[in-house]
């Protein structure tokens, strides 16, 4: 209609006619027309009710979803009241311990005071008549007169006299400590009972406390990311409802001109119209603030050491003499309670975790590092060329990366019992120690390698060289791989270098009998292969390998890097190859890269290395395809690095080389 009464216009304005007024019968408007134009109007008009009601219905959505972030407050709040609750718990199980502890040093001072009487009584020297009776017994009585003999019971008389007095009392102090003592071991059992209700409360408060923050930090992330999904889709409606309004509100002025008389007015009228459209604005609520929720009262558990400091041993019972020191402390791992960190998790993102400023172990390469248990990951050796003299530039320290504080720590060891100083060697945990093989160390300017074996317990921090007294050692090598099979109890060593000697050799270690034996797998050709990376697929059991300089391979000239991914079964005794060499769908050759197995998703992640320049790519090999991983935001590019799958959940990645410098930060990468 509007494009009718334009052309009208137009041709009117061709007729050089500056005014016009033309009625329905100059157009030959026939009634059918008439009635068709009002049930545009109505419709028009049903159209522009409908636009109204849309965008309140938005405001209405925004709203209702706003009451989400109330929402996620008000269950913190009642989710708090359980925290509160089991705090009570824990105060009370605190203040019975105490108390329990405190009269437990009561008793242990009563039972040795008991003791030191028994101790005294049964020790002191007896009556001066008694030993003279004694000893004219054993010296005898002679002659045999009646005096003598008169003497004799007499004597006898003195003797039971005293003995049955000694023996009355000796009696009692016997019972009275034994007694204590019996008193005091079952006070002590009560103790014991109040101790382990203390520490498994406290796991539970801190469990419940950890599993609010965490439910309110994904109840806040899954309403902001509706409400803001929400905002896109109303930002995008808003304009076309607007357009809309506009265009419909000037169709209807049009059909009402053209339905009265056709003016040069009324027409410019309806091209000039403003349509007001403000009342079209979608009113924006302000979201309710996220209502902090406080781990400080946990960040201190059953078993570090702060908490047992402020639980146990500054406590005056413990200090006391007799010292009575506390049962072994029960950890929460054993209880069941998660880490108390609770930031809100960013799905497939890389974050940094640390950056060096604070104990951090120095910058290196051609170290090795394994994840424990507990949230915990340790790193051992390595080397950095900028310490000297030069035989320094190979490492022998300890490191333990605590991803609950989070914070790195140095192993504190025995001097002297560690292993030489080393790089390119191997490291794997085993759950409650680490098995450290090979390397390559330097003295006095002479390259060494090595193929011994070295144990760290970490319950002790003992280091202990492991000797096998029989059968053959895998030849000295560095740059090898190692992984770990904790069903067998046994680790895999593969491949490496002995300077110019290059390896392809298997072997297997038994933590069980301490014995390494070779394998001679079928498949293949691997060929020679150093710097390359390994990890253990515990789904199917296998070991799987990738990247590294490759030697030796049949139809493969040279040493190329390598983008190939094998499989070991140790079962079936076989190698089988993955992914062929030079395949486009990989990442690309490469050596010195991590390689680390996400138990989550059941799949493996490869990030960075070297293949002429220094990567910052990542990886995931799942159901037998490798796709590449775009994070928002990548760690530098790097080599040389160090990669371990933690607590089940996260991808750590410390350190490593870029080029220029020795890198000394910790990232995680969460899938």
């Amino acid at each position: 209609m509007e494009a009718l009464a334009k052309q009208k216009l137009v041709e009117l304005e061709s007729k050089n006619l500056s005014d016009y007024n033309l009625t329905q019968e100059d157009f030959g408007l026939s009634n059918v027309t008439l009635t068709l134009l009002d049930t545009v109007l109505t419709e028009m008009g049903s159209l522009l009710s409908q636009i109204n009601a849309s965008h309140l219905t938005d405001e209405q959505l925004l709203l209702d979803l706003a009451e989400g972030f109330v929402q996620c407050n008000t269950d913190l709040t009642a989710r708090q009241v359980q925290s509160d609750n089991l705090s009570s718990l824990v105060n009370d199980a605190s203040d019975s311990h105490d108390l329990c502890r405190s009269t437990e040093q009561n008793l242990s001072a009563q039972n040795a005071t008991a003791w030191a009487a028994y101790l005294a009584k049964g020790s002191e020297a007896q009556p001066q008549e008694v030993l003279d009776c004694l000893q004219n017994f054993v010296n005898g009585y002679s002659p045999q007169t009646s005096d003598h003999l008169q003497a004799i019971i007499d004597c006898a008389s003195t003797l039971q006299s005293w003995s049955t007095t000694f023996g009355v009392n000796m009696t009692g102090l016997r019972d009275a400590y034994f007694g204590s003592l019996h008193a005091l071991n079952n006070h002590s059992e009560d103790c014991r009972l109040n101790q382990s209700t203390l520490e498994s409360h406290f796991c539970e408060y801190r469990q419940q406390l950890a599993d609010s923050c965490l439910a309110m930090d994904e109840c806040y992330q899954n309403v902001n990311q509706t409400f803001h999904d929400l905002l896109v889709t109303i930002a995008a409606s808003d304009s076309r409802r607007e357009a809309s309004f506009i265009a419909a509100t000037k169709v209807i002025c049009y059909l009402n001109v053209l339905k009265a008389n056709l003016t040069q007015p009324a027409v410019q009228g309806c091209q000039d119209l403003v349509v007001d459209t403000t009342g079209l604005a979608v009113a924006i609520p302000v979201p309710a603030t996220k209502q902090a929720c406080d781990t400080s009262p946990v960040a201190d558990y059953p078993c570090n050491t702060t908490w047992q400091q402020e639980e146990y041993y500054s406590k005056s019972w413990y200090t006391g003499a007799p010292q009575i020191q506390p049962d072994t402390c029960i950890s929460c791992a054993v209880w069941g309670a998660p880490p108390t960190t609770t930031t809100t998790t960013t799905l497939n993102a890389w974050s940094s975790l640390l950056d060096g400023s604070g104990p951090t172990p120095q910058g290196r390469i051609n170290s090795a590092m394994c994840a424990g248990s507990g949230g915990k990951v340790y790193l051992f050796g390595g080397y950095n060329h900028n310490n000297n003299p030069e035989d320094l530039d190979r490492m022998n320290d300890a490191w333990v990366l605590d991803l609950s504080v989070p914070g790195w720590a140095e192993v504190s060891v025995t001097p002297g019992t560690e292993p030489v100083r080393r790089e390119g060697h191997s490291m794997v945990c085993t759950g409650d120690s680490l098995l450290v093989f090979g390397g390559q160390s330097m003295s006095g300017g002479v390259f060494q390698r090595h193929n011994d074996l070295w144990k760290l317990t970490l319950a002790t921090s003992t280091w202990q060289q492991l000797t096998q007294t029989s059968g053959t050692l895998p030849p000295p090598r560095s740059g090898h791989s190692a992984v770990w099979n904790p069903d067998t109890q046994s680790m895999l060593v593969y491949a490496g270098a002995d300077g110019s000697t290059r390896l392809s050799d298997l072997w297997s270690y038994s933590l069980t009998t301490n014995v390494f034996t070779q394998l001679t797998p079928t498949g293949g050709p691997l060929g020679d292969r150093w710097e390359h990376a390994a990890l253990w697929n515990p789904v199917d059991n296998t070991m799987l390998i990738t990247a590294g300089f490759r030697m030796n391979v049949p139809g493969t000239p040279g040493t190329p890097l390598g983008n190939d991914l094998w499989s070991y079964d140790p079962q079936a005794n076989t190698w089988t190859e993955l992914i062929p060499q030079g395949s486009p769908n990989a990442p690309s050759a490469r050596r010195v890269t991590s390689l680390v197995w996400n138990t989550a998703a059941q799949a493996a992640l490869l990030f960075a290395g070297h293949d002429g320049q220094f990567l910052d790519d990542l990886w995931e090999y799942k159901a037998g395809n490798w796709t590449q991983l775009v994070p928002a935001s990548s760690p530098p590019a790097r080599g040389f690095h160090l990669g371990a799958w933690a607590s089940s959940q996260v991808m750590i990645v410390f350190g490593g080389y870029d080029g220029s410098s020795y890198l000394v930060d910790t990232w995680q990468y969460t899938p």
